[in-house]
């Protein structure tokens, strides 16, 4: 199984580019924008709900890139979905690389403040 997590994670990866930002548009940039938002909040929470310090939470904030097969899927179930299937590709593409870039930083960002957190706590402690 995590064999063909990474082999499929690859060769998702490979196919996708900066450029594919500017194919989705504003909505697609917001879409990533609002994935590592919101995503963020709900995994960081829910990391530190079970003991972790967040960060854990904060690295898989990121859209998937196996969800850019989903209005394709759709499509291919209902009909009624053709019609939007090129726009909500282009979004989701666009929103797997805006949140691959974005979840590195929110990740850096909790790690950070989790350290400053520790250090101000063990200045007080001494």
């Amino acid at each position: 199984m995590n064999v063909s997590i990474v082999v499929v994670g690859f060769a998702l990866g490979c196919t996708m580019h900066f450029k594919q930002i500017f194919v989705g548009g504003a909505s697609g940039i917001l879409l990533g924008v609002i994935v590592t938002l919101i995503g963020g909040l709900v995994t960081i929470g829910a990391d530190k709900l079970t003991g972790g310090s967040g960060v854990a939470g904060a690295a898989i904030s990121s859209k998937v890139g196996a969800a850019i097969a989903t209005p394709a899927a759709l499509s291919a179930v209902d009909a009624s979905y053709k019609a939007i299937k090129a726009t909500a590709t282009a979004q989701i593409t666009a929103a797997v690389v805006v949140t691959a870039i974005l979840t590195p930083i929110l990740t850096a960002w909790i790690a950070k403040r989790n350290k400053k957190k520790l250090a101000t706590v063990s200045q007080v402690n001494d």
